[in-house]
């Protein structure tokens, strides 16, 4: 579409809904003439994506036709693909935005691993496209592409569990080790004193003048 018929396309949506542009404008923020010099196509841009998105509830559409009849074209198949992987984590009941609450507590080493492996699933090289998962999800019943990619999604979920749970594992015990000076020798590395890093000796020595300072202390304390 050029600006003229987009203009064409956006005062038919907007008499559908039975909407005078002063209405129209009311409700999204923008003046009576500025809507009307879009409808005329007498801008030579096309509306931004922040003005299309404002458009979307009063015109009854879709963003994505929006973006794409806009010819934002990228942008539209962006949000067609968010979109429908945020229909599909609904469908599965994955909690997307609480594993990346949970993602500050995983180790950075189990991250890169977690995101080697799926790489294919977040790359350029997604099997699926975003009109591909839109039209998945309107099968009845679904077409067999979209149990593979729910196995996807049920394995990462998975893998995101596992590791979170790993991660404060190792936190509890690495606290542990930090509050506890015997612990602290045996078991953190890259252990200082005065600037001098210890040695495996160093720690040794350490260790056996707190079993002469402190006999009383060699059985472990019950919590």
């Amino acid at each position: 579409m050029n600006v003229q018929q987009f203009g064409a396309y956006l005062k038919s949506l907007r008499e559908a809904k039975g909407l005078t542009l002063t209405q129209l404008g009311d409700r999204i923020g923008y003046s009576n003439p500025y809507l009307s010099q879009i409808e005329t196509g007498k801008k030579k841009n096309m509306p931004s994506p922040e003005l299309l998105e404002k458009l979307v509830e009063p015109l009854g559409v879709e963003y994505a036709d929006l973006m794409a009849a806009a010819g934002y074209r990228k942008l539209a198949d962006t949000h067609k693909y968010r979109q429908a992987f945020q229909d599909l984590l609904d469908i599965l009941g994955i909690d997307l935005d609480g594993i990346v609450q949970a993602l500050p507590g995983i180790p950075r080493a189990a991250l890169k691993r977690l995101e080697k492996e799926y790489r294919p699933f977040f790359g350029d090289d997604f099997e699926i496209t975003p009109d591909t998962l839109q039209a998945l999800l309107q099968q009845d019943p679904p077409k067999v592409e979209i149990y593979k990619l729910i196995g996807q999604l049920e394995n990462m979920a998975e893998q995101f569990r596992t590791i979170g749970a790993d991660a404060e594992k190792t936190d509890t015990q690495t606290l542990e080790h930090l509050y506890d000076i015997g612990k602290s020798l045996q078991y953190v590395s890259g252990l200082h004193y005065n600037g001098h890093l210890l040695t495996d000796q160093d720690r040794e020595r350490i260790l056996g003048m707190l079993k002469l300072l402190f006999p009383q202390y060699e059985e472990q304390a019950n919590d």
